[in-house]
């Protein structure tokens, strides 16, 4: 009986994290560990659950279920499954900008795992990021180019675009062409970061993902401005990447509906509305004044407003 509650619970569990519910998801799979009684599915189950909370940014929890990998893959001696725990509590460091740690880890999984391990790539993928936030330019690059490498040998397309993306950020953490001089060996690469950044732009664009198109127009603006300032055609460039950036920005709703600024620009807090839409918690009180009617009834917020005088179907006939 509770192995057929677990596995209904894991069931519901992967289609609400399909759905992107993933906190519904997280509390199906807590529900599943508890009936269940294999070591191996309480090991996947704990993996989930750590992925889950690792996408809503809840890293200090995750390690708490990486941990618990790492307890059942030693009570099991299996090297393989101790290399996955020793990746996830990897990524949990890197997330929390606990950079020495993930790198240490990342080390430990790759002595624990095979050169056949699908997690190779990954490993890579996590240990450059850790560089990266480390300024370790060079070890991130290479890293970076191992994990390309393993991408395109299995035909993992999210690999691959994880990783054209973050060789984009790397070349636009370095700065302008002044701070490339500094670290020589990647000034032949600049022009590749370009060409990366317009495959990760083609990669998002493919499978829909806006963020994730929107970041790519970002970097290659900044590419293009370190590039050539003083190049017409390198201006040109810039104003149709802002261009495009200020329509996904507008698309994603990712502004402020009362001060109309775009929202994480800054470190600040915010503030949800009951319709969906975010707003800066500077601008709450704003908002409380301007939207009391006569009948001290709540109008929509202005981000609501605003999209129904764009839509005909809201707008008065003569």
């Amino acid at each position: 009986m509770g192995q057929k509650m677990a596995k209904k619970e894991m069931e519901k569990a992967q289609g609400l994290y399909n759905e992107q519910r993933f906190d519904e998801a997280t509390q199906a799979w807590l529900r599943a560990l508890k009936h269940l009684a294999q070591p191996v599915e309480k090991f996947k189950v704990c993996g989930k659950i750590c992925t889950s909370l690792c996408d809503v940014g809840k890293y200090r929890d995750a390690l708490t279920y990486a941990g618990q990998q790492c307890e059942i893959a030693n009570g099991l001696s299996d090297v393989m499954l101790k290399s996955e725990a020793y990746y996830n509590i990897a990524v949990c460091n890197e997330k929390s900008c606990e950079f020495s740690k993930a790198i240490s880890y990342c080390r430990n999984a790759q002595q624990c795992g095979t050169d056949k391990s699908p997690l190779k790539g990954r490993l890579s993928l996590c240990l450059g990021n850790a560089f990266l936030g480390s300024s370790d330019f060079l070890k991130a690059w290479n890293n970076y180019v191992v994990a390309m490498d393993k991408a395109k040998a299995a035909d993992d397309r999210l690999l691959e675009l994880l990783t054209s993306a973050r060789m984009g950020t790397l070349f636009c953490c370095v700065g302008d062409l002044a701070a490339v001089m500094l670290v020589s060996r990647l000034l032949p690469l600049f022009p590749q970061a370009m060409e990366l950044n317009e495959k990760a732009l083609e990669l998002a664009t493919r499978v829909g993902c806006k963020l994730e198109m929107l970041r790519c127009h970002a970097r290659l603006k900044l590419l293009c401005e370190a590039r050539g300032e003083d190049d017409e055609e390198e201006r040109s460039l810039c104003l149709r990447h802002e261009g495009v950036m200020r329509q996904l920005v507008l698309e994603m709703d990712l502004y402020c509906g009362v001060c109309d600024q775009v929202i994480g620009q800054s470190p600040e807090r915010l503030e949800p509305l009951s319709c969906g839409h975010f707003i800066h918690a500077r601008c709450a009180i704003h908002l409380a004044r301007s939207t009391l009617g006569r009948s001290s009834k709540r109008r929509p917020c202005p981000a609501c407003r605003r999209n129904m005088a764009l839509n005909p179907a809201f707008q008065e006939t003569s």
